[in-house]
Order: structure tokens, then C-alpha cells, then sequence
């Protein structure tokens, strides 16, 4: 017999909001060597500060070699909530973009 229990999200409120703009996915293999997940980083990029005239800031943008971003959070995911995670994106985007029009 097969009981379904309903997810009850508690305290999440309690939990601080990070803004993300920066996401790195990687394949994670199984001991033997299958695809068993993905492992998520997530993180966020603050854009430099670059004082002084545009021809500085240029100069200054090209001396830095590349933004590093903060990591946030890193997620492992099996494939099958890794394929959930990707539905409720892609509705929720959806849903998003039919009350923009």
C-alpha cells in the first residue's frame, strides 16, 4: 500500500533571500563511473566598480582577467529531481511571460 504525504514548507520565511545571477552545472558520476546527478553551484556576480572616464574604466575592466562571483549554495540533484527542478523553471517562466503580455 502506497501512502502520498503532502510537503509542508515550514519556517521558510525564517531563511535569508540570496539574489543569484551566476550558475554552474556539472555531471556526478556514480562509483561506477554513470551519470547518477548534477551538482548545482549557485552564486552571484557583483559588477566591478571602475571609477573614472569611460577610457579608464575600459583600461581597468581589461586589467582584471574575469569576475570571480560568491558561491551561494551548491545542490546535488538526482537526475529525476534534476528533471523536476527543470519543469517547475520552465512553468513557472512560462506562466511569468503570459502575464507580461
Amino acid at each position: 500500500m502506497q501512502v502520498n504525504l503532502p510537503v509542508i514548507w515550514a519556517a521558510v520565511e525564517e531563511l535569508p533571500v540570496f539574489r543569484a545571477n551566476q550558475f554552474l552545472l556539472q555531471g556526478e558520476p556514480s562509483v561506477s563511473g554513470d551519470l547518477a546527478g548534477v551538482l548545482m553551484t549557485v552564486g552571484y556576480a557583483a559588477p566591478p566598480v571602475l571609477p573614472g572616464t569611460p577610457e579608464e574604466q575600459a583600461e581597468a575592466a581589461r586589467s582584471l582577467g574575469g569576475i570571480v562571483p560568491k558561491t551561494l549554495a551548491r545542490f546535488s540533484l538526482g537526475l529525476d529531481s534534476a528533471k523536476q527542478l527543470s519543469d517547475l523553471l520552465l512553468q513557472h517562466i512560462a506562466r511569468y511571460e503570459e502575464l507580461q503580455l
